[in-house]
């Protein structure tokens, strides 16, 4: 009975509190992004078809990630305003990298449960086919994680490009 009431308790709190507990871990992850974030290590390696890896890159210092309230993009449901999640990247493109997939500015978002930071029309200017996402390995207020994957030509290989960060 104790339990019973308790739990009708907690559903009634969470009713009237609006949260969503969907949304929850997004919008956190999204407010500990906001401002300025060092690079501190770019790592690049190719992953062959039998395995072995081959090193294309090891960068420290590698630039910087700013992430900031940008404007309002839309209207969401009962007519809250909502903001587009911009930055801007200081860091490598091309080079020994064959492609860094992040422009140097635009908009990111995140996946509902924070695992995937999204990149919006990162490496053209189609509607689609151009958003990349990032997986979160390490997510910590002061440190951050992320690597992306792309397979080669002919699927010869597969890198693996992966950002440390450290906020500032």
């Amino acid at each position: 009975m104790n339990l019973r009431l308790s739990f009708i308790g907690l559903a009634i709190m969470l009713l009237f509190s609006g949260c969503d507990l969907f949304e929850a871990p997004k919008e956190r992850y999204i407010s500990k992004m906001l401002g300025t974030w060092d690079i501190t290590e770019l790592n690049h390696i190719s992953i062959l078809q039998n395995g072995t890896t081959q090193t294309l890159l090891r960068q420290e210092n590698a630039g910087t990630f700013v992430a900031f309230k940008g404007p309002v993009c839309g209207e969401g449901l009962g007519g809250a305003l909502t903001y587009c999640n911009d930055f801007t990247y200081n860091g490598p493109i091309s080079g020994p990298i064959r492609a860094v997939p992040m422009p140097r500015q635009g908009s990111f978002s995140v996946d509902a449960a924070a695992k995937r930071v999204i990149f919006i029309l990162s490496e053209c200017s189609s509607l689609i086919g151009c958003d990349r996402a990032w997986t979160v390995e390490k997510n910590t207020a002061q440190e951050q994680v992320w690597s992306y994957y792309k397979v080669g030509p002919n699927e010869v290989y597969t890198d693996k490009l992966t950002l440390k960060m450290q906020k500032q």
